[in-house]
């Protein structure tokens, strides 16, 4: 039986750059800057709404692992090329 993948998070940074506040809006970007055949890294970042100045950024790699052995197994063909040079945005109040 095929074990399922599972994920960990062996190394990421975040950097503060300015405050927000509650009840402010923030626009999140999500962004995969590397695809690797075993862990994916990640970038994010947050703006103020209403100024649109970089308040804080992150960047963390997740590694794809066996559900039962925790060692790394491989991100499958589809996975890659469907994840590679991805970006999202999102608006949350």
């Amino acid at each position: 039986m095929a074990q399922r993948s599972s994920h960990r998070r062996p190394s990421r940074r975040c950097r503060f750059h300015r405050s927000l506040s509650f009840p402010d809006t923030v626009d999140a970007a999500l962004r995969v800057e590397k695809v690797g055949n075993f862990s994916v890294t990640f970038a994010i970042a947050l703006f103020g709404s209403a100024d649109k100045m970089l308040s804080a950024t992150e960047r963390f790699i997740e590694v794809f692992t066996g559900r039962i052995s925790l060692k790394s197994s491989p991100i499958g063909k589809d996975a890659h090329r469907e994840m590679e040079g991805r970006t999202c945005c999102q608006r949350r109040r």
